[in-house]
């Protein structure tokens, strides 16, 4: 019997990076690592920088986000973050750019939030980088 799926729409405010049918989903929380499967129980929650996972019938998509919303409702997960790359498109010389960004980012007022926001970014960028892509086709903003 084939595990039941519900609907995902992971999206940026410039594109709809994913629309697939999920079987698990497990996203980057702000309280922790959270998992969601078919029929779960309504939700919405605050996301984190890190790695958000979706386990589906073709494969897994993976994608380092660096924060943002998700919200179960209906059956449907919609995933709203600020920024996402797909496993695929994870390479050194991205991780090396998102660090140069740490210096501004403290510079820019409330720098200890900043530092750590930038640097889990990086963390689930390396994470994704040292797991190699698990053929994730959707496009990277």
């Amino acid at each position: 019997m084939a595990e039941p799926t519900f609907p995902v729409n992971v999206l940026t405010p410039e594109a709809t990076l994913l629309q697939t049918e999920a079987i698990l989903a497990i996203l980057p929380a702000e309280d922790g690592q959270l998992g969601v499967m078919a029929r779960h129980s309504p939700l919405l929650t605050r996301l984190k920088p890190g790695v958000l996972k979706l386990q589906t019938g073709e494969g897994i998509y993976q994608f380092a986000v660096r924060g943002g919303y998700a919200r179960m409702e209906g059956n449907t997960l919609t995933v709203l973050v600020d920024e996402a790359v797909a496993d695929s498109a994870v390479k050194d010389a991205l991780i090396t750019t998102e660090l140069a960004k740490i210096p501004a980012a403290e510079a820019s007022g409330s720098g200890a939030k900043r530092r750590a926001t930038a640097l889990a970014y990086v963390d689930a960028l390396r994470k994704l980088a040292a797991t190699g892509s698990h053929g994730s086709d959707a496009a990277s903003t």
